[in-house]
């Protein structure tokens, strides 16, 4: 049993096809990001060529696991057996790849992370934890918004063009490359567009199908127009539209950290199907700098905020800029996606307890609609010094890392995913 590596898109994909198709509901990121990387060319993510690998089994000439790495994003895993867990590591590290992190299942992600750790050393970031769904019977709300759907066309491109820019923004991703995701599925009709008072409020796109299966993202709302129900809207749009079409298994994955969008999702008709992982590394020796993300305004030795419930604290990033009404929305985030990921401790913190934010007020920033049930709220706004966040139970140390705003879109990185 062995991890085999390539840069060639046409042997992995060989390779691995049964494997991959297989499980399309579980593999939904690999088919994906493969389907962009064939249409849109190796550079579709970035600058350096992808790799790919598969986990065979020799003597019954089989795969059991597989992964893609798009640098600079994280390694997007399959769900793997314990006893291949780490393997990929060492597979990595014997082509001298320094990868930054992984993604998948929560038992893959976990564990290899662990085996990254014990090899390598440095700190291990538990960066977003999502949750896959699948469409069952789609309930749009009643009664809808103003307005009703349309698909994107090329007129609508540069309003998209800075849609997608902001939408990567919301979720810490780089921004689009080129248009060329943008302009193929507008091409092939898989952008849709609410419109209200006679102009676009919200989008929701789809990837590509694969198998009969689709995966609905991004989903993007501007944010002065949030709150009015249109991303419920345009997301029961974009699925009626890709069942018509003939798409039988519709996906989404949704940030756990993100109650309202969980709840908005259900209604919908959406249902859980597995827990997915976002691990971020730093290798032992290296400055701590949080990966990822808004390098330039969030960083690592900035003082951290975080808000205690019960005794137990979260710890999440104070931006290094002026406050803001984004600040808000992103303290928020921070400490719901903390506390969804199992933060219950700051180890080694100094707390300083400071008044409520005199500009927006305490029910700005502690809203009693998110907090954990059976938890009560401690009074105030506290600041802590240290970032390195302690889970209770099994699993590896994890440090809070920078990503702050609720992901609506694909785990591989600002819905990109064509």
């Amino acid at each position: 049993m062995t991890w085999t590596t390539t840069r060639d898109l046409d042997v992995f994909e060989a390779a691995t096809r049964e494997f991959v198709r297989g499980r399309p509901v579980q593999h939904t990121l690999l088919l994906s990001i493969a389907s962009s990387l064939r249409a849109l060319g190796p550079d579709a993510y970035g600058t350096d060529a992808p790799w790919f690998g598969w986990w065979g089994r020799d003597e019954e000439a089989s795969v059991g696991g597989a992964f893609v790495w798009t640098p600079p994003r994280a390694v997007v895993l399959s769900p793997l057996p314990a006893v291949a867990a780490a393997e990929p590591v060492d597979a990595l590290a014997r082509q001298r790849l320094d990868i930054p992190g992984v993604t998948g299942c929560e038992p893959t992600a976990e564990a290899v992370a662990t085996a990254w750790q014990r090899r390598h050393g440095g700190p291990v970031y538990r960066a977003e934890r999502h949750r896959l769904h699948r469409l069952g019977e789609l309930t749009p709300a009643a009664p809808a918004p103003p307005g009703a759907a349309r698909p994107a066309t090329p007129a609508d491109r540069e309003l998209l063009r800075g849609w997608f820019a902001a939408f990567a923004a919301d979720v810490g991703g780089p921004p689009p490359r080129d248009t060329r995701a943008l302009d193929d599925r507008i091409a092939d009709g898989r952008c849709t567009l609410w419109v209200a008072g006679g102009r676009p409020v919200a989008m929701a796109g789809v990837t590509r199908p694969l198998f009969s299966t689709v995966q609905v993202a991004p989903v993007y709302t501007p944010p002065e127009l949030r709150g009015r129900g249109y991303a419920g809207a345009v997301t029961a749009a974009a699925s009626r539209a890709a069942r018509s079409s003939g798409a039988t298994e519709l996906l989404l994955f949704t940030d756990l950290a993100n109650p309202t969008g969980n709840a908005l999702y259900r209604r919908l008709g959406y249902r859980p199907v597995e827990d997915h992982l976002r691990m971020e590394f730093r290798r032992a020796g290296r400055p701590d700098q949080a990966g990822g993300g808004n390098r330039g305004e969030w960083g690592w030795r900035e003082h951290w905020a975080g808000w205690g419930w019960s005794g137990h604290c979260a710890a999440v990033p104070r931006p290094a800029r002026r406050p803001d009404a984004r600040l808000t929305g992103s303290l928020r985030a921070a400490a719901k996606r903390l506390w969804a990921g199992g933060a219950r401790q700051v180890v080694g913190a100094r707390a300083v307890r400071l008044a409520p934010c005199p500009r927006f007020g305490p029910r700005s920033l502690i809203s009693p609609e998110w907090l954990p049930p059976g938890c009560g709220m401690q009074s105030g706004l506290v600041r802590v010094e240290a970032v390195t966040v302690g889970r209770r139970g099994a699993g590896p140390a994890v440090r809070a890392g920078p990503r702050t705003a609720g992901r609506r879109g694909c785990l591989h990185g600002g819905g990109g995913c064509a």
